[in-house]
């Protein structure tokens, strides 16, 4: 992908569909951005994007086992970020930063989440989310609260990942169901 830089004043799609990559690395979206009922059969990029408003992925199908993946690697999210309700495979949100609320309720990962490294400084809500495989918290910082309740980590060869993370005003974890091994080695909450 290219680094090369392209501003988009915002986006909104409702009930698209797309059967191509849809590769928006490095764009920078002035205005809301909205994804709502959109399918991706081979994937989505946005690794390196800064979302200058508001993010809503509700509803969003990004399933495909071909090896491509739902990428926001290196993100900037500035307002509140919604990705509720959404099925999203081999999802990397490492290093990204969310600096609204970052909301994933009710979402289904497959395969693999990836948040190593990301940094939120609002409330972060992971509630009734399904982790099926591997999930990866490793090195997080949760400024405020984190609250996974309800969530699941199944399939008891993936492992649910917190190392070295911290956790700020809340960390919550209550009726979450770990079907493998959870490591919180080096984790502090304060």
């Amino acid at each position: 992908p290219s680094t090369e830089r392209r501003t988009i004043p915002g986006l909104r799609l409702d009930g698209d569909s797309f059967d191509e990559l849809q590769d928006y690395s490095n764009t920078i979206f002035t205005g809301p951005v909205i994804f709502r009922n959109v399918r991706f059969t081979v994937g989505c990029k946005f690794d390196g994007a800064i979302f200058q408003e508001r993010v809503n992925f509700s509803n969003v199908q990004s399933l495909t086992a071909k090896g491509a993946s739902t990428s926001f690697i290196g993100c900037r999210f500035e307002k509140i970020a919604r990705f509720d309700r959404s099925t999203l495979y081999l999802a990397n949100f490492s290093n990204a930063a969310f600096e609204g609320v970052a909301s994933f309720r009710n979402v289904r990962f497959l395969a693999s989440a990836r948040f190593d490294s990301a940094k939120f400084r609002e409330p972060a809500t992971f509630i009734d989310a399904e982790f099926n495989g591997l999930g990866s918290f490793n090195e997080v910082a949760f400024a405020k609260s984190a609250t996974f309740t309800g969530a699941v980590f199944r399939y008891w060869l993936s492992h649910a990942r917190f190392n070295k993370s911290s956790f700020g005003e809340l960390a919550g974890f209550d009726r979450c169901q770990f079907s493998g091994l959870a490591a919180f080695t080096e984790a502090v909450f304060k």
